[in-house]
């Protein structure tokens, strides 16, 4: 029988994952495993994405669906700052940049965060398109990653100053998928 086949996470995801948890006084909810990591996010350069899943899952059913985005989204502002930030802010002054050149790079910009997870983007005219975040398996809840997506898909139409919707989310078999629409 072989063993099941996890993403990993990096050192630097887990360790802005500690510092959003901290902020948000939800550290007390995660399983020891994940507690123990987000303690020594620096211990290992990678670390597997179903052990911080887990610590999202804990704060999906102690805290609901909106703490969860709201950890996510928080997530990804730690991620940007401070320098990519103002950069995507520069970008989006200067040339208007559109959602559409985030979400196409979806697998550039996480490449540095996530192993063993892959983005797909298809654009559907000039203001929306649908991503595939593919997973080599199902989590253990479904939600958990629609929930996780959802806030950063949402953070990503407020960095690019759109105004944005995500719509028919869902997960099939370890794959997130969206239709994204902004203005």
């Amino acid at each position: 029988m072989s063993e099941a086949v996890d993403y990993e996470v990096s050192a630097h995801y887990v360790s802005s994952l500690a510092k959003v948890m901290e902020a948000q006084r939800l550290l007390h909810v995660c399983p020891c495993d994940a507690l123990a990591l987000l303690e020594n996010p620096w211990a290992s350069r990678w670390w597997p994405g179903s052990v911080v899943e887990s610590a999202f899952v804990a704060v999906r059913r102690d805290f609901g669906d909106e703490a969860l985005r709201a950890v996510a989204s928080a997530l990804l502002q730690q991620h940007m700052t401070p320098g990519l930030a103002p950069a995507i802010s520069w970008l989006v002054a200067l040339a208007g940049v559109r959602p559409s050149a985030l979400f196409s790079r979806l697998d550039l910009l996480a490449m540095t965060l996530l192993r063993g997870v892959r983005f797909e983007w298809k654009a559907d005219g000039h203001r929306g398109g649908v991503v595939r975040v593919c997973y080599p398996e199902a989590g253990p809840d479904p939600q958990v990653r629609v929930e996780v997506w959802r806030g950063i898909f949402e953070q990503v139409f407020a960095v690019t100053h759109h105004q944005g919707s995500v719509t028919d989310l869902h997960v099939e078999r370890g794959v997130v998928m969206a239709r994204l629409a902004w203005e």
